[in-house]
């Protein structure tokens, strides 16, 4: 893995579209992966943003959200739908028939 084969893939961007690709064979995850994938949404125009953020900011990002203006439509209107990531990137992993392993 150390070396640059092109049969491994790092990083959160890079790993998800090897996996929704149907290319991942094995899915080696960390236990100390503690990234929040986050995906603020606009309820009225459906406009969203997706982000990876630490535990302890969630709180901060929904209250923040509560007051923000959607993007595409100036709606104060904004919801935080949250899932850890390791959780979410397992899932899928399992889904295309990847083996997963927490490591």
């Amino acid at each position: 893995m150390g070396h640059d084969t092109g049969l491994a893939a790092y990083g959160e961007s890079e790993v998800r579209k090897a996996l929704e690709a149907g290319l991942v064979s094995v899915l080696l995850l960390s236990e100390k992966l503690d990234m929040v994938h986050v995906i603020v949404k606009c309820r009225v125009s459906g406009f969203s943003e997706d982000r990876l953020v630490l535990p302890h900011e969630i709180a901060r990002l929904e209250q923040d959200a509560a007051s923000m203006q959607c993007k595409k439509c100036n709606n104060a209107t904004l919801k935080v739908e949250k899932r850890e990531l390791l959780e979410e990137l397992a899932e899928i992993g399992e889904n295309k028939g990847a083996s997963v392993e927490i490591i």
